[in-house]
Formats: C-alpha cells, structure tokens, sequence
C-alpha cells in the first residue's frame, strides 16, 4: 500500500512541474536594427533575452552558442565576431522549477568584409633578393567589391598589391628583422540598402591571437675596392667569407686581382658574406691606375653635397664621376691654379667613383655613398 502511494505521489509532483512549465517560452533578439544587413568585421554585437516564465519561476542558468565556437552564460551578453560569416545563434535556459527550453536562430547574425590572411614563403633572406608572400586573404562579392591591399613593415606603409595577386614579391633593399603585416580595404555596395560600405581587416591580428609575422634580412658589407698600379684590391677583405673577380670566362678568387692578366677593359666583382652575395659589374671601365704621387697635386674635398677640388698643378686636371656599374654621370675640368666646386643636388643615392686623370694618364680614383 505504502509503495502504490509513493508512486501516486511521485505523478502528483511531475504533473504540478509540468503545469508550472506551461507558460514557459524562450527566444532573443538584438538591438541592432540592421541585424540582416552585412556589418564589417570585426563587429560586436549585444543580445537580449527573452524569457516568459510560470509564476513563481525563476532562471537558473542561460546557455548560449554563438556560432563562431564561442559559448556565453549570462542573461544579455555582448559578443564579438571577427571572422566574416552567417552565424546561427542557440539558447538553452533552465529554470528552477526544472523547465527546460531553447531558441535557434540560422543566420541571426551577418557579418560582410575581408579576411586577411598570408604566409612567407622563407622568413631568412639576403639584401636584393624578393620577399615571396602567399596571399591567402578571401574576400566577399569579389565581382563587385574593390580591395586595397596595403603591406606595411614595423606599422609604416611598405608597398600596395593587387586585390587577386595569389604570390605578392617585394625587393628587399636593407638588412635587419622586420614585422609584416598586412590591411584590406574593401568597398562594397550593400545589396539590401544599397550604401557604399567600407570595410578593414588586418592581419596579423593581435586581438585574435594571432602571431606576428617577422623576416630576417642578410646584409653584405659594402666593398670597399681600389685599384693600385697594376693590381685591383678589396681594402676590406677580412669581413668576408669569399671574394670572386670575373672577366670574360674567368673567375679567380682571390682578395686581389692583377690586372696584366685580365686584358679587358671591365671586370665584375662578387663578394660574398653570411651566406649572401653583392654584385659590382663593370667596375673597372677602363680607369687609368693610380699614381700616388699624384694624388698630392690637388686637395678633394667632399662636403654634403657640394665637390671641392683644388687644383694645385700647374696643368688641367679631369674630372669624370661613374656610377658603379661604369656609367658615366657628371664631367668637369679644373684649370690649373684653380678651384672647382662642383654640386651633386641631381646625383640620386648610391655610391659614385670620382676619377681625377692629368694629361699625362696620372689618375686617382676616389669612391663616396651619397645618401
């Protein structure tokens, strides 16, 4: 007998809960009114709650699935996604009566723009040669939105690419370590409204996590070469690892050259340091030798960017300026006696060879970085 009423009581309690869950409902909204127009990433968004509970009922636990693999538990929350995408969005609530209820909701939530994204082919190279960037960025109504691709180096603008370039190469002109990163800008015509929108995306993106992207660039010294007499050497040989003289079909190595052996009026140099390589063609062009004597005939003298050369001779000194790869620049003279200034504002950044000859054939050559 006592068993028969337990049971009885047992189906007395379940049928009261139940009652009590009978006007118990659940579902959410967002405040955003454009909720079904496209918003740029990232985009955050608050969520409202609506629950209609029995009397005397209360919440005990709110159970939320944003879409984005992300989960939240409290009454309203305020959400973010940084990913373009549709994103379904789920409630689950349970109430201390033991009511249980849930709301789903496919593509509650829209978010439109760019997806930045690439990787570098090799993250250590040498001075002169092409960084090599995988663009793996996406993009949404790629027929009708326009993108601006802008690659920047330590947070400064770098270069542009185009929007659909799948490999992006960029020449490295300076040694050092470098961060790289990259910003889309994408425009695009909303399809329900129809308003230009603008949207941005980055990556690496340090609110996602996401690692910086760094590269490492070899540098080769300078070469810091002269010729003397018949020989040409490299006056700083000791910093590197191999020194190369071509000619015609001949390489020597060597951190000199004797120049009686060449017969050719131009000669290619390669230097080469912690495993990467500088080019000098041409570097010869045919300059007459260097007579030390000769140097003491005349004062040079470099300042900013004006020449000074004081002629001290009692003949015409010449003056021819090369570039490194022997093109000739800039041509003067300087009576003797007298004094040539000489401006270098049109002469663009690099290094310049500065050969002063007599009529005899005497020369000095004199080498300078302009900056």
């Amino acid at each position: 007998m006592k068993k028969i009423l337990f049971s009885s009581t047992l189906l007395l309690i379940s049928a009261c809960l139940f009652a009590q869950c009978n006007d118990f409902s659940v579902d959410f909204k967002t405040n955003d009114t454009v909720m079904q127009v496209m918003v740029c990433s990232p985009s955050s968004v608050l969520i409202n709650s609506l629950v209609q509970l029995d009397a005397g009922d209360e919440v005990t636990s709110y159970d939320w699935w944003f879409g984005d693999g992300k989960t939240g538990n409290i009454k309203n929350p305020a959400h973010t996604y940084y990913d373009a995408g549709y994103y379904k969005v789920k409630l689950v609530v349970h109430t201390k009566n033991g009511c249980v209820d849930s709301m789903s909701k496919d593509s509650f939530y829209t978010v439109m723009g760019p997806k930045a994204q690439f990787s570098l082919v090799h993250d250590t190279l040498c001075s002169g040669q092409n960084l090599q960037i995988n663009n793996e960025s996406e993009f949404e109504f790629s027929n009708t939105a326009t993108a601006r691709m802008d690659w920047m180096r330590d947070g400064k603008n770098y270069f542009s690419s185009g929007q659909f370039d799948k490999i992006v190469t960029q020449r490295l002109d300076s040694a050092g370590e470098f961060e790289l990163s990259l910003r889309i800008t994408q425009t695009y015509k909303d399809p329900v409204t129809g308003v230009d929108r603008i949207c941005l995306d980055y990556y690496p993106n340090s609110l996602q996590g996401e690692p910086t992207m760094k590269y490492l660039v070899k540098g080769v010294e300078e070469a810091n070469f002269t010729r003397k007499n018949d020989k040409m050497y490299v006056n700083n040989a000791s910093v590197y690892d191999s020194i190369l003289w071509s000619y015609r079909d001949q390489k020597i190595i060597s951190d000199s050259l004797n120049l009686n052996d060449v017969n050719t009026k131009t000669i290619g140099l390669l230097v080469f340091q912690n495993g990467c390589a500088r080019y000098y063609p041409d570097i010869l062009m045919g300059v007459p030798q260097l007579n030390t004597s000769f140097s003491q005939q005349f004062d040079f003298d470099l300042n900013g960017l004006v020449l000074n050369i004081n002629n001290k001779s009692d003949q015409i000194l010449y003056l021819k300026v090369f570039s490194t790869n022997g093109k000739l620049i800039a041509s003067s003279r300087v009576k003797a006696g007298a004094t040539l200034q000489q401006s270098l504002d049109s002469f663009d950044g690099g290094v310049y060879l500065f050969n002063i000859t007599d009529a005899k054939g005497h020369s000095e050559v004199k080498k300078y970085l302009l900056q």
